[in-house]
């Protein structure tokens, strides 16, 4: 058991692997593939942004292979992220990703085709004001949870 703790925590370095080490390949594909792909876009898309959940999920890899190793009961292997493309249950994902097109466009293409220097300052704001409308409305959505609108006439449903 011991030798299998070290190969664990050794796997457990590269997102992922620990996971696929002790048997939970859905999970473990699942760590690595986010992990390289927020690096992939990271550097493809030149937003700094994705660098910032770089290191959460790697020490989230490392930690819950040795919280998994130690209880001594490996959970059933699932899929966390399910995303379905037929257009229901996933709004937020779809506007975060609408929002990651948009400031690579704009980073990317717009800005230098249109000769636009910003200023460091001006960045700065720009990323400060972008990334708090985004933390805000996320906030409001989870706060909001699944409420629907009453509208005047109707009833709310008793269950």
């Amino acid at each position: 058991m011991q030798n299998k703790k070290f190969w664990a925590f050794l796997f457990s370095l590269i997102p992922g692997a620990g996971h696929m080490y002790i048997g939970l390949q859905k999970k473990g594909i699942q760590i690595m593939v986010t992990f390289f792909l927020l690096m992939t876009l990271h550097d493809w898309i030149n937003i700094p942004l994705f660098s910032i959940f770089l290191p959460v999920i790697w020490f989230y890899s490392i930690f819950d292979v040795r919280k998994i190793l130690n209880s001594g009961i490996i959970p059933e292997d699932t899929v966390h992220f399910n995303i379905s493309f037929n257009g229901n249950g996933n709004k937020i994902f779809a506007y975060i990703l609408i929002a990651i097109g948009s400031i690579a466009l704009l980073r990317n293409v717009i800005f230098p085709i249109l000769d636009i220097d910003l200023s460091w300052r001006t960045e700065h704001y720009i990323k400060t004001i972008i990334s708090s409308i985004i933390f805000i409305g996320i906030g409001i959505k989870l706060l909001m949870g699944n409420r629907k609108l009453l509208l005047p006439g109707k009833k709310e449903d008793s269950q």
